[in-house]
């Protein structure tokens, strides 16, 4: 399986979609992660659309939320879990394998970091897969 990680800091802007069009195709993967999307609902399903990935999930930018989006093609079966502002927790089965993804958006605010390491210690006793956890 192949995942694709990315904290892309802003899908805003039609260049940076085009890139991550190409790159996407390049890379064909299974299970493409992105935080700063920076992007509202309709701007999703777009891009959902045109990477032509089986599933979507995404947390839309909001009030101290910067935008998170889970994508999936269809050799996988993803479901979802938990999910906050920060956060997007799901469990992934392909055949024979399963294990959680948690994508996260970590802040960059010293005194708020904290809060980051007290989720991961809630989410921990929620499943006793393997993880698979990314954060910037």
């Amino acid at each position: 399986m192949k995942t694709l990680c990315w904290n892309y800091r802003g899908l805003g802007n039609p260049n940076t979609v085009q890139a991550l069009l190409r790159y996407v195709t390049l890379n064909d993967p299974d299970l493409f992660f992105i935080s700063e999307t920076w992007i509202f609902k309709n701007k999703v399903d777009n891009i959902h659309r045109r990477l032509n990935m089986e599933g979507c999930f995404d947390v839309e930018k909001g009030e101290n939320c910067v935008g998170l989006l889970l994508l999936w093609n269809d050799s996988l079966q993803v479901d979802l879990l938990f999910f906050s502002k920060s956060h997007i927790d799901v469990e992934i089965a392909q055949r024979t394998t399963r294990f959680r993804f948690i994508g996260m958006y970590r802040t960059h605010d010293r005194p708020r970091k904290h809060k980051d390491w007290e989720l991961l210690d809630r989410l921990k006793g929620k499943s006793h897969l393997p993880w698979l956890l990314w954060g910037p």
